[in-house]
């Protein structure tokens, strides 16, 4: 028998409801009569009849947390309804919606599956509230399979040994044996691990409701790995075909790479080339400055070569011979005009040469200086035979 109902942030009313076994609800509007009456199914049915789901049920809850919970004579229970919220990397919150159980006294239950089957077995078969819609929308099978619990099987022949026996007889065949021997070791344990969620003093009927739920637990469980496999698959191939990609763009860099290697080394030739035409320049400056000084010292030759006046110096030999007859003093004199006239035609023939290589050296110098002219003021202080 229910001895009391408790309530927490259920429509803003949270409370303990003692009952005495003949109870009536009367109270004006808002004063908690339906709350009680949802907080009954809320805790014996796992959700609100026109409410499936969590986050439909917690629509009547006041705070993050709402609970329902009865106490039994010698068993109490309460299930609790969580919301949390998660903020994304987008920025955007992601809402979640929980749900835990908590028996008491606990006997070795510790998942939902086998607390729901404890208060299955603690409370009984018949529900408390019938869901005529949830009814209708149940197939064929799902409304046979409910109107036989609501009666519970009750049999001397059926107990778990014998169930574990006919699931062995029925499944771990010898034929299964032999042809597949690592999927039958693997069903073999999945039967034993199916057993061991039915407690020892269960019944018949809440040991097989519990047999049950675990398996659909596990279904939806390994449903999940293989919608996960498959989305892995898929990230997979994502992941190929972007490797694929990035091998691509890896041979056109090394394609651009080695042309730009290319380039490097053209440009290094060029550079190298142009250190060469550099010196070349400089030695041809330098040699410039060698012909300028030549010309330079050339021109002080003949500037002081010109000073003297061949023709002055014979007149005045000649006027010495007017001036004497010895015939030696004349012959001496004449020899020194001889000498004086062979030294000028020398000196002129010296000089005629010295003045055509001045010319030529002054033109080469002129040339030379033109040539760096264009290279100082057009080309930028770049080579002007190649870039």
């Amino acid at each position: 028998m229910i001895k009391t109902i408790r309530t927490k942030n259920i429509k803003g009313n949270t409370f303990d409801q003692e009952l005495t076994g003949k109870d009536i609800f009367v109270g004006p509007n808002g004063s908690g009569k339906s709350t009680r009456l949802q907080a009954v199914q809320l805790a014996m049915l796992g959700y609100i009849p026109g409410k499936k789901t969590n986050a439909e049920t917690f629509k009547l809850s006041s705070g993050d947390e709402m609970t329902a919970g009865l106490q039994m004579d010698s068993f109490s229970f309460d299930r609790s309804v969580i919301r949390a919220e998660k903020l994304k990397g987008t920025g955007s919150k992601e809402v979640k919606y929980s749900e835990s159980i908590t028996v008491s006294p606990n006997k070795g239950e510790k998942n939902s599956t086998q607390m729901n089957a404890r208060i299955s077995a603690e409370i009984g078969n018949f529900p408390m509230v019938f869901d005529f819609q949830q009814f209708l929308d149940m197939s064929d099978a799902k409304r046979r399979e409910f109107i036989y619990s609501l009666s519970p099987i009750s049999s001397e022949e059926w107990d778990k040994k014998k169930v574990s026996a006919h699931l062995i007889q029925k499944l771990l065949t010898q034929g299964f044996q032999e042809a597949n021997p690592d999927l039958y070791e693997a069903s073999k344990e999945l039967i034993n691990d199916c057993l061991d969620e039915w407690p020892s003093d269960y019944d018949l009927s809440s040991g097989l409701q519990a047999m049950t739920s675990w398996v659909e637990s596990q279904q939806k469980h390994w449903n999940k790995k293989q919608n996960d496999a498959t989305g892995a698959v898929r990230e997979l191939a994502d992941m190929k075909n972007k490797l694929e990609e990035t091998d691509r763009d890896i041979t056109t860099k090394k394609e651009e790479l080695k042309d730009f290697r290319q380039q490097h080394t053209d440009v290094h030739g060029q550079i190298k080339a142009g250190h060469e035409i550099k010196r070349q320049w400089e030695q041809k400056r330098g040699r410039l400055e060698d012909l300028k000084g030549e010309i330079e010292q050339l021109t002080s030759i003949l500037d002081v070569n010109s000073d003297r006046d061949y023709a002055a110096e014979i007149a005045v030999l000649q006027q010495s011979i007017k001036q004497t007859d010895v015939s030696g003093e004349a012959q001496t004199i004449q020899d020194q005009i001889d000498a004086l006239v062979a030294l000028r035609e020398s000196k002129t023939a010296e000089g005629v040469d010295a003045r055509q290589n001045s010319d030529k050296l002054s033109l080469e110098l002129n040339t030379m200086n033109e040539v760096l002219k264009n290279i100082e003021e057009k080309g930028a202080g770049v080579c002007v035979i190649h870039h």
